[in-house]
């Protein structure tokens, strides 16, 4: 990519409609798979985690906002000349990461299969927040962490 192609170089605009569907969506998936599958409105390590998890991905968001912008919209509009083998372990991977929820809901929230002691969820969480914050760093300090190259996601709207 030349200079003079850097500065022709618009911004991704987001889709406004997807936008809102995703963060009306998000929080009530989240609300349904975790005290539907517990049976209960009365558990506090699924209040716990949802806040912790509101709290995190707000401030997460709000940081990858302000530095690096374009990632909501390589991610928020769909894109064509996605791979067929991308999709399909997207389409593996996503389900499997979210069936943890309501399967740590059944588990802990209304069988208590394996229960696990306050200590070892403070050390998780701890766990966690360093985790998101590794990869929030990363999402903000590299401009290309998910999303083309300039040069290419224009040629790839050429093809398509």
């Amino acid at each position: 990519m030349t200079a003079a192609d850097s500065a022709d170089h618009k911004p991704e605009r987001i889709n406004r409609r997807r936008l809102v569907l995703y963060l009306l969506g998000t929080p009530l998936f989240f609300v349904l798979s975790v005290f539907l599958p517990a049976g209960t409105w009365a558990w506090p390590k699924g209040w716990l985690f949802l806040g912790v998890l509101s709290v995190t991905g707000a401030l997460g968001a709000w940081c990858i906002w302000r530095v690096n912008p374009e990632l909501y919209a390589a991610r928020i509009n769909p894109h064509r000349g996605t791979k067929p083998w991308d999709r399909l372990l997207v389409g593996l991977a996503i389900p499997a990461m979210l069936a943890i929820f309501p399967v740590a809901a059944l588990d802990d929230g209304r069988f208590h299969w394996l229960p696990v002691p306050w200590w070892v969820c403070g050390v998780g969480y701890v766990l966690f927040l360093a985790g998101m914050g590794v990869v929030t760093w990363a999402e903000a300090v590299n401009k290309f962490f998910g999303v083309l190259p300039a040069s290419l996601h224009e040629s790839s709207r050429l093809i398509c």
